[in-house]
């Protein structure tokens, strides 16, 4: 029958599930070289090698409240009826070598953060003394170790304080800054290139043929890799032609680290990728795989000397797509960077009873809440099919929904990634 097959095209590969596809890029991406950087300029980075601390922290003995640095053992006799007054002989200021003590009865002024006055062994608060402006009168003794913060009580130097592959977080660079690390060995972030195919596209906001459609996968892309704090180092949009997209590949791949294509990735009479990759040298490592939607996903990498560089075939409809970068994506980009533990998954329970689909694992937009009584719910959502984007505005999860045959009750517990 016309249209069944076309001529000269290879056989189908078997599919692979996901988790085989999962482990496919463990096997085969390798982190990008390590550089070091001030510490500043890594956000979002990975660790290439573990940050030790320069110091110790706190580096010395300080005070934890605004107030006065004293010896306990001077107030011991204090009382309502009975009060205690010490002169106030000077004053310790964060950054500045505090005043001592000395041996006669005594009070130092102090602010949070000061050095603590050699001889003192306790802070009284502000708010805990009478002040005439030159004493403080205290009405009940006071503790040894008060308000204190003592050296090294968080750390000491050279504690390890983030492993290889730990990704830098805002509060994990500021913890690195306070322990005195000024640089950090990180491995580069990907360039990466986007390759848009398909005759039927058309930019937003230009003038479309009755019979096009808007390009959504080049804003989609963009805006995905900007969340993980990436930039497109290239675009092109490819007609459906093999000549074109072979030509837009061996540029791409020559000038980047992952290579991202949309489109062309199926066994259709205009879908080139795969022949395309076959003209550029790339070792094709994953043709199809078994999840819905996203079946026509493509895993390939070039070894070539000095410029090493891997390509994710994405499909060509909105929706494939988005659950594509948000779970396959995610992985390579994170294998890429180095970092460590690349687990994606949390886990809710499905407000809906749901049907698995046999034999491939179902990827499902859902809204992620949590209840009032703590428990996290993800409620499906509908316009799930491929080329559907509409439910986008409440669409902040994707939940994981195992191959099988039975019905999966309303309350069962599911992995989810999230998509925001």
């Amino acid at each position: 029958m016309p249209g069944t097959c076309r001529p000269g095209a290879p056989p189908v590969a078997a599919m692979i599930s996901v988790e085989e596809a999962f482990a496919c890029y463990a096997r085969h991406i390798q982190p990008l070289p390590a550089h070091t950087v001030p510490l500043m300029e890594a956000a979002g980075a990975c660790l290439a090698a573990a940050a030790h601390a320069a110091v110790d922290l706190p580096p010395f003995g300080q005070s934890a409240m605004d107030g006065y640095a004293l010896l306990s053992a001077w107030t011991q006799a204090a009382a309502p009826e009975h009060p205690v007054t010490l002169p106030v002989t000077g004053a310790s200021h964060p950054g500045c070598r505090p005043p001592e003590l000395g041996e006669t009865p005594a009070a130092i002024r102090i602010l949070t953060g000061a050095a603590l006055p050699e001889g003192s062994d306790t802070i009284v608060p502000q708010e805990n003394v009478s002040c005439d402006g030159t004493s403080i009168i205290l009405h009940q003794p006071v503790n040894p170790g008060r308000h204190i913060r003592r050296r090294a009580e968080e750390l000491h130097a050279g504690t390890v304080l983030a492993t290889s592959g730990t990704r830098l977080t805002p509060a994990l660079q500021a913890a690195l800054a306070a322990a005195g690390v000024g640089q950090v060995s990180i491995h580069r972030r990907p360039r990466v290139w986007l390759l848009v195919t398909g005759d039927e596209l058309c930019l937003p906001g230009q003038s479309r043929s009755p019979f096009q459609v808007f390009d959504a996968a080049t804003t989609l892309v963009h805006g995905w890799l900007a969340q993980q704090g990436l930039a497109l180092s290239g675009w092109r949009s490819i007609p459906d032609d093999l000549d074109q997209l072979s030509a837009a590949l061996d540029e791409a791949l020559g000038a980047g680290d992952l290579v991202l294509t949309t489109g062309g990735a199926s066994v259709g009479d205009r879908d080139h990728l795969k022949a395309a990759l076959q003209r550029c040298g790339m070792t094709l490592h994953i043709r199809t795989v078994a999840q819905k939607p996203g079946k026509p996903l493509v895993f390939a990498g070039r070894s070539a000397a000095g410029s090493p560089c891997q390509l994710l075939g994405l499909p060509g409809n909105p929706a494939a797509m988005l659950v594509c970068l948000a779970s396959h994506g995610r992985l390579v980009v994170g294998h890429l960077e180095g970092a460590r533990g690349t687990t994606l998954w949390h886990h809710g329970a499905l407000t809906d009873d749901i049907t698995p689909v046999p034999g491939k694992t179902c990827w499902l937009r859902v809204h992620g809440q949590v209840q009032p009584n703590g428990l996290l719910v993800l409620e499906p959502l509908a316009g799930q099919a491929s080329h559907m984007l509409a439910n986008a505005n409440r669409a902040n999860a994707l939940a994981r929904i195992p191959p099988g045959d039975s019905i999966l009750p309303a309350g069962t517990v599911v992995p989810f990634t999230m998509l925001a």
